[in-house]
């Protein structure tokens, strides 16, 4: 029995092959920072195929090692197989996770004493981790964000001083990836200009797709030209929303907050099928002329008949 190949073991009894079980009490991980997670368990979905659950907080990821523990695995009544220090690759899930979505939010327009504030972290689909990596990049405009970023890999947020920027527009680029090595990316053009306009965004994602019977909130954030002498000059906002379609003005009547940092588009007031583009301007109420845009495009998908 064990490592001797000609003596019979006993039947096993204590682990059978149908139920759960610490993954622990079959398996150890090579990769000793690596980790299955808390509440991991394992499972034998047939006399030949172990099937693992990993745990919150694992760190277990594709090419880390596992290596099934000597006098674990027994055929019924059969041979105790010892079996030595045989190291198994993890592969990436045979079912991988939804694929990640990078959403990046900035201010389209940013004046000489502003800053370049770029924020990732709306991105999705990370697959219950922390991102493996986060990167940004530039393909538009002088290159002095790449200089600036380098091969960053951590942050959600990016901000450079427009002092060191020339005039002009810039492409900027985030690369998220999760555990399994899934990417995704999301650009935004950002012009700098001579002019001190507020600095303006809405914090959603670009496209928003939603339901007729569903209410819409936007919310946008806007901050006054960094050239001020008072920072905390009141602002002043108006939204507009337009049919793709007709090309037309659609916002409701009966909308929320039309001018104000939160417009609520109440449900059943927009089209099924139709897109449109909602876009915020915020102007510096002591100088009018000065004012930026943001915008967000809401696509109404088609659902089913609902009562009301």
């Amino acid at each position: 029995c064990g490592s001797n190949s000609s003596i019979r073991c006993g039947p096993l009894w204590s682990n059978p092959t149908s139920g759960v079980f610490p993954c622990t009490d079959l398996l150890v991980i090579s990769k000793g920072v690596a980790s299955l997670g808390y509440g991991a368990s394992c499972a034998w979905k047939d006399n030949v195929t172990l099937t693992v659950t990993m745990g919150t907080e694992a760190t277990l990821v594709p090419g880390d090692f596992l290596s099934i523990l000597p006098y674990k695995i027994r055929s019924g009544q059969q041979l105790s197989y010892y079996l030595p220090v045989t190291l198994m690759a993890v592969r990436a899930p045979i079912n991988p996770i939804t694929s990640p979505i990078a959403v990046l939010v900035s201010p389209y327009d940013v004046g000489p004493c502003g800053v370049f504030s770029l924020d990732a972290s709306l991105s999705y689909n990370h697959g219950g981790r922390q991102w493996k990596s986060i990167r940004w990049a530039q393909s538009g405009g002088p290159s002095v964000i790449n200089e600036v970023t380098g091969a960053g890999t951590t942050s959600h947020y990016l901000s450079l001083d427009p002092f060191n920027l020339f005039e002009g527009v810039y492409t900027v680029t985030v690369t998220v990836t999760n555990w399994v090595d899934q990417s995704a990316s999301s650009s935004i053009a950002i012009n700098r200009l001579e002019i001190d306009v507020p600095q303006v965004r809405i914090l959603s994602p670009p496209t928003l797709a939603t339901f007729r019977p569903y209410s819409v909130t936007l919310r946008a954030f806007a901050s006054p030209g960094g050239c001020a002498s008072n920072p905390d000059r009141e602002m002043g906002y108006a939204w507009s929303l337009t049919d793709k379609t007709t090309g037309l003005e659609a916002m409701p009547g009966n909308a929320v907050g039309k001018t104000s940092t939160v417009l609520m588009i109440p449900a059943l007031s927009l089209i099924a099928g139709r897109v449109y583009t909602a876009s915020v301007t915020a102007k510096h109420k002591d100088a009018a002329a000065l004012s930026a845009k943001a915008t967000v495009t809401i696509e109404v998908d088609r659902s089913a008949p609902v009562a009301v």
